[in-house]
């Protein structure tokens, strides 16, 4: 089997993820690394200081393209999720499918016939059966999506009211977006690839799953790339034409940290050590009181009415479980919050109470 790692930016496929994110997400959430956080054992502060490269990039591609969607508003129906229905994005297919690197390497027709044929074998998979006429009867059959997306799809592929055209002209407009902003990314990832490619490709697999699907078929040649903007640590298709092709996409932030994923099982004595010293009260109140500005020990004593002598018997507990930290400012000691100590106590609330929902 030939390998194939892409040091390119898969422009194309940076659009459709783009495009979905934005169609998905409200603004608030701009800056928002693709990462669960809950998993990590890193705070949200350490990776946004570790990754602001990335922050930045995101914050700014997001930002330029809601103005762009707002003006193709139309266009949302094809990235939107109905949670509330249980269907699909109509392109979910075609995000995570081994395009070229640019919707430049495509005319417009060469994209369309990709897209109709993906569009095809996907649906043949899940039990519909559609020929390449794409009659509005056949469509409308397609319960799997709801009537608005049923309606979307008869004139993307059949170009009703030049709804394609707009499409072909929305995607390279998006990839601009990403152009842009490129140099942001370009060195990290020029670094970042040097140090990949002797990589063992199934090590990036924590299931075990690619394994498997590798002993099971005859792939004859796999390609794998990194999606900036891809949440999960590792994705894959394969596509038949004259031979078995496998297409490997890996998140590239859940793959640098994929390291530091932590379990609850693994932090809970720490946890619990640290929750135990909050839970008296004078401890407490002093936490109450630094997050407002940092203090020293007897300007604390005096707030909480005790004495010095017991407030540092606080304070030194405090310090060795990590939740407050000192520094010297003339000759007075000034206590201050850690913020990062702070996040990791809270990102450990986030993972208990999102177990429940875990398959």
């Amino acid at each position: 089997m030939q390998l194939n790692l892409q040091k390119k930016i898969n422009y194309l496929n940076e659009a459709l993820l783009l495009a979905t994110y934005v169609c998905n997400t409200d603004t608030s959430n701009d800056s928002v690394l693709p990462i669960d956080y809950k998993k990590i054992a890193f705070s949200k502060v350490e990776i946004e200081r570790e990754y602001q490269w990335l922050v930045s990039f995101l914050s700014v591609v997001r930002t330029e393209a809601r103005v762009l969607v707002d003006s193709h508003s139309d266009l949302k129906i094809l990235f939107q999720r109905f949670d509330n229905e249980s269907v699909p994005e109509i392109l979910n297919f075609l995000t995570f499918s081994n395009l070229k690197q640019s919707i430049e390497y495509y005319s417009p027709n060469e994209l369309l016939e990709k897209i109709k044929k993906f569009f095809i074998v996907n649906m043949e998979s899940l039990g519909f059966t559609i020929t390449t006429s794409f009659s509005f009867d056949e469509i409308d059959s397609m319960t799997l999506f709801n009537e608005q997306q049923r309606y979307m799809l008869y004139k993307l592929f059949n170009n009703i009211n030049k709804t394609y055209d707009i499409f072909y002209k929305f995607l390279s407009s998006m990839e601009s977006i990403i152009k842009s902003r490129e140099k942001i990314l370009i060195k990290e990832f020029n670094t970042f690839y040097d140090s990949i490619e002797a990589i063992d490709i199934c090590s990036i697999d924590s299931t075990g799953a690619l394994g498997t699907i590798l002993e099971n078929y005859k792939i004859d040649y796999l390609e794998y790339t990194f999606f900036i903007q891809f949440h999960q640590p590792i994705g894959f298709s394969l596509s038949s034409e004259d031979k078995l092709n496998g297409f490997l996409f890996i998140g590239f932030l859940p793959y640098l940290l994929r390291d530091n994923y932590i379990s609850v099982e693994e932090n809970k004595n720490e946890m619990a050590s640290k929750f135990l010293a909050l839970s008296d009260p004078t401890r407490f109140n002093i936490i109450m009181l630094l997050s407002r500005s940092s203090m020293y020990g007897r300007e604390i004593a005096e707030e909480l009415s005790i004495s010095t002598g017991t407030i540092s018997h606080h304070l030194s507990l405090l310090i060795k479980e990590g939740i407050i930290v000192s520094e010297t400012k003339g000759k007075r000691i000034y206590y201050k919050i850690n913020q990062i100590e702070l996040d990791r106590m809270s990102q450990f609330i986030n993972q208990i109470g999102g177990r429940g929902n875990e398959e």
